[in-house]
């Protein structure tokens, strides 16, 4: 796996929660952090920890600054750029990039160029690199001026984190600004060149930084849409795995149609599933309707599961009906028994209802009465697909909340109004997903004296429960209530102006405004937060690994960030020590992207309570890191991810908890539905 020379960033917990007044000062910086409450007296231990003459104090203080995310904050955090440590100054220029992440990234750029002039230090250079790049612009000058400031140190500095960091920076810089802003061609020819193009494989740079250059050139030529097929080629030859992925996912801009498919050719070979994984998704997308389905039907033997199913799904995707398709899509979906190996017959359920309807139809029961209830999840996607309402229905009637859900979402896209009976039931459920996707199906059409009555039992009695993690559930119910205004006193909304969660009194605050003509303020009154992990909780956890045990499929091991993200880690750590994660899946499985899983409903909607504030970093969602789920910003539920690949679009937008050090085969092999057999904490 690949490692950035991020060692500033690690900095022992020892050598500070040692010292009693140290460790108290960061403990209050970090609960004012947590806070969120940008005032001077909610930020004093903030500022307190920016005057302190302790470089760790000062590197947190300006890091929760930054994670405020609030430009009026800018001004107390630019005097860090000057600070003594390499540590503290690397950190403010990560933080002046959070500050003005919704906007304004022209006001802090000349003091971020300024500071380039005059750092020593290559680690800090490539922050700044790297952050006037994804820094959010809007003049074209400014796009240009940049531009042109990154592509002359990657010409200048071959090999380093300055390198590195300049090749991240436009990399975020042609993808931030995508279609408003053409690549200078200086530029491509510098970022081509850092790719290795026209070196043998051999001569590649094998270290941490020239494998981290590489990756971020290729992605950055794929951001700007300037690969041609000769580049692409050379890339497949990379030994650096993630390079080659790359080269195979550009293929989908590639122009050539030519070049493209010698391309996928030479990908689909490749001895990396991920790669092979990619060049068959791009055929898929751009070849398969001209050339045919042979090239997925031999992928359909791959030895890699992720891309045996890919296959079986491009079958439902345009290839013709009957011999061979029929055949082999109907061998793949007879018998779906087995509890661990399901996949390629569910998959192969749902292509067969595309292509051959009528096939699909005759062996829908078996999967309609399966025990295996993600088995009963595709059987309600074929059934949608084949307009089987009797089959629907009996699936909305099914034990497992997600089953009933994905009946019903089938039912909503036939048609059926969202006062049907099996729709309004399912409001009763305790299970938020499915209470939210049966509240959303009430638009168009739905009688209201027949769903109100549900839509408020449902919103008073999950309100009751007072957890934060209800809050999409709540706003669906919410917004199907608000669709029958003139039947819903004012006085049964006016409570919820002072509801728990601020994003619901707000929406109540919306419409009553808009209903009275008056403007309606909210006063909402905020559950407690979690209580924080203490100074001496956070060391412990600085040496101890959390490994999440696969049910007949081995150990992932994960080292924990817990100075980086300590309300995240220790959460994590606690449920882990707990039990919480005992028996739960990866529900959420997304070849090349990540593994997602921890819910105790698997789902997006089921999680662990009061939420989590974000914890970003300097950090990339390198391959194998652990990440936090969010479904918005402060969302974090103990859902967690693992990275597939790098996806550096995730950067400064999500918290990385941890990486995995040993399992990653494991990892790799996780298909739907996974399930963690036990959670154990590992002191190192």
């Amino acid at each position: 796996m690949l490692r950035l020379k991020n060692s500033l960033l690690l900095v022992p917990l020892v050598v500070w929660a040692s010292i009693p007044r140290q460790a108290e000062l960061l403990a209050a910086i970090l609960a004012a952090e947590d806070a969120r409450r940008a005032t001077p007296e909610g930020l004093a231990p903030v500022f307190d920890g920016l005057d302190s003459p302790d470089s760790l104090a000062q590197r947190i203080a300006v890091r929760a600054l930054g994670r405020m995310e609030r430009p009026s904050l800018v001004p107390r955090i630019l005097p860090a750029l000057a600070a003594g440590s390499p540590a503290v100054r690397m950190e403010a220029v990560n933080a002046l990039g959070q500050a003005v992440l919704n906007g304004g990234g022209e006001q802090i750029t000349d003091a971020l160029i300024a500071r380039l002039d005059t750092e020593t230090d290559a680690g800090v250079r490539g922050v700044i690199l790297h952050t006037l790049g994804r820094l959010p612009f809007t003049a074209g000058e400014t796009i240009t001026r940049v531009e042109d400031l990154l592509t002359n140190a990657l010409a200048s500095t071959g090999g380093t984190s300055v390198t590195a960091g300049a090749a991240r920076g436009l990399e975020w810089l042609y993808r931030n600004h995508s279609g408003r802003h053409t690549p200078a061609a200086r530029s491509t020819a510098v970022l081509y060149e850092a790719a290795g193009y026209g070196l043998p494989a051999a001569q590649r740079s094998g270290t941490p930084d020239g494998i981290a250059t590489r990756r971020f050139a290729v992605a950055a030529l794929l951001a700007a849409r300037r690969t041609d097929a000769d580049f692409l080629m050379q890339m497949l030859s990379d030994p650096d795995q993630e390079v080659r992925r790359l080269a195979a996912l550009a293929t989908r801009v590639q122009g050539d149609l030519a070049g493209r498919s010698g391309v996928i050719a030479v990908a689909r070979l490749d001895g990396v599933a991920q790669v092979r994984y990619e060049a068959l998704n791009a055929y898929g997308r751009h070849m398969q309707s001209d050339l045919g389905c042979e090239v997925v039907r031999s992928a359909i033997l791959d030895p890699d599961t992720h891309v045996a199913l890919l296959a079986i799904d491009l079958f439902g995707n345009g290839c013709a009906a009957g011999e061979p398709t029929d055949q082999i899509l109907a061998g793949l979906a007879l018998s779906p028994a087995e509890a661990d190996s399901w996949h390629r017959a569910g998959h192969a359920l749902v292509s067969l209802a595309r292509v051959n309807p009528s096939m699909g139809a005759s062996l829908l029961s078996a999967f309609v009465s399966h025990a295996v209830w993600q088995v009963q999840m595709y059987a309600a996607r074929a059934a949608t697909l084949l307009r089987d309402l009797p089959q629907l229905r009996a699936l909305a009637a099914a034990d497992h909340p997600n089953v009933r859900e994905a009946a019903i979402s089938g039912l909503g896209q036939l048609g059926i109004a969202g006062d049907d009976p099996v729709i309004v039931a399912a409001l009763a459920s305790p299970d938020y997903q499915l209470v939210r996707t049966a509240a959303a199906a009430m638009g168009g059409g739905a009688d209201g004296p027949t769903v109100l009555p549900a839509l408020r039992d449902a919103l008073q009695r999950i309100t009751a429960e007072r957890r934060e993690t209800s809050r999409d559930t709540r706003m669906a119910v919410l917004n199907a209530i608000l669709q029958f205004d003139d039947d819903v006193p004012l006085d049964e909304l006016t409570p919820y102006l002072r509801d728990f969660d601020v994003a619901i009194a707000t929406r109540v605050a919306e419409a009553l405004s808009l209903r009275t003509a008056q403007l309606l303020t909210v006063a909402p009154e905020p559950l407690p937060r979690s209580p924080l992990p203490s100074i001496d909780e956070l060391r412990a956890l600085g040496q101890t690994h959390v490994t999440l045990h696969m049910r007949g499929a081995g150990a992932i091991e994960i080292r924990l960030f817990p100075m980086e993200a300590p309300t995240n880690a220790a959460r994590f750590a606690r449920l882990a020590g707990e039990g919480y994660f005992d028996g739960l899946t990866f529900h959420r499985v997304a070849p090349n992207f990540v593994i997602q899983g921890g819910s105790p409903g698997a789902n997006e909607f089921v999680g662990d309570g009061p939420y989590t504030r974000d914890e970003v970093t300097m950090r990339s969602h390198r391959r194998g890191t652990v990440g936090i789920s969010t479904r918005g910003r402060d969302t974090g539920d103990a859902q967690i991810f693992v990275n597939l690949v790098d996806n550096v679009r995730l950067d400064h937008n999500y918290t990385i908890i941890g990486e995995v050090v040993r399992g990653m085969d494991v990892v790799d092999g996780v298909l739907e539905g996974a399930t963690i057999q036990r959670a154990t904490l590992d002191r190192q």
